[in-house]
């Protein structure tokens, strides 16, 4: 009769009552997991007291300062979370720990090649640098989670430096560093894990190296040229200039005046002198003056002769 009752209900009515009979089932497991791990629980501390004061020497644990213990008891996580540094006091019997150490590691990621987006062969490797800020999330959501990490931080590197260019790998290495920090800083939060810092070391070939050492060179001709160009069409830079090359001081130009006036009067005056002293000769002293003009000019060609026949004598 019940069944077929059911049989007719609607269904939503069918499902509200199948998730009542699921949380009566749930209520009554827990109340039954409650009694039995008090139960539990009271044993092991009559165990320990009965076996007092040896009971001691394993029930007390030495946590360090770098290291914090995540406890579980009946293998449910206790409500206080990490515990440490110090001294810690457990149950053997029914409680169980696992160590966490929260220094900062370094992962160093081996030289690998890889081709950047423009097609271009590069090496690269990597130093990533985390620490465990959360202990229980690293040890409830993770299995493992220092190697989760590293092996993350490779993938992402690499993923991310293939869909860069050659140039960029070059002049925006600060940048990509803090990109890849940022994206595995993201992924890693729910594993407790905050990563520190990315080193990044990209080697080209000898080829990409000089080709991108010219392409450089090649680069800050253009800028200088351009800047030159840009400079000397501003009209104060041009004014400033022309005045360099053609201005003259008032003071140079009188001199020079001076200077050559006085130079074409000295001129002027010599040829008036002997314009008038040759005009003052008579006809006989024109006839001296030729025949000793002439007269010189035997004398010097005798001279030359005579020293023609010495020197082919010789």
């Amino acid at each position: 009769m019940k069944r077929n009752e059911n049989e007719k209900l609607p269904e939503g009515v069918k499902q509200s009552k199948i998730s009542e009979i699921k949380e009566e089932n749930i209520d009554n497991e827990t109340t039954f997991e409650g009694i039995m791990s008090r139960a539990l629980t009271i044993l092991s501390w009559i165990v320990i007291i009965v076996a007092y004061p040896f009971s001691m020497f394993f029930c007390c644990l030495t946590i360090k300062q770098y290291e914090r213990v995540v406890l579980f008891r009946l293998g449910r996580s206790k409500p206080e979370g990490a515990r440490g540094p110090g001294w810690i006091f457990y149950v053997p019997c029914i409680d169980t720990y696992t160590m966490v150490d929260i220094r900062e590691v370094s992962h160093a990621i081996p030289r690998q090649e890889i081709l950047t987006s423009d097609v271009v062969a590069v090496e690269m490797d990597a130093l990533v640098f985390f620490r465990i800020s959360d202990p229980v999330a690293s040890v409830l959501n993770v299995d493992d989670a220092s190697a989760s990490t590293k092996k993350l931080a490779e993938s992402t590197i690499r993923n991310i430096l293939v869909e860069k260019t050659l140039d960029d790998l070059v002049t925006d290495r600060a940048s990509i560093s803090l990109q890849c920090q940022n994206i595995i800083d993201e992924q890693t939060k729910r594993w407790g894990v905050t990563v520190g810092r990315v080193e990044l070391s990209i080697q080209l070939p000898t080829r990409s190296a000089r080709t991108v050492a010219t392409s450089a060179a090649r680069k800050e001709i253009e800028k200088f040229v351009a800047a030159g160009r840009e400079k000397w069409k501003l009209p104060a830079v041009r004014n400033v200039r022309r005045k360099r090359i053609y201005k003259v001081d008032n003071t140079e130009v009188e001199t020079m005046e001076r200077t050559a006036r006085s130079g074409m009067g000295n001129l002027i005056e010599k040829n008036i002198k002997q314009e008038r002293e040759v005009d003052a000769l008579s006809d006989e002293e024109y006839q001296l003056i030729n025949a000793s003009i002439e007269e010189t000019n035997g004398v010097n060609q005798r001279k030359e002769s005579a020293s023609r026949s010495t020197e082919e004598e010789d």
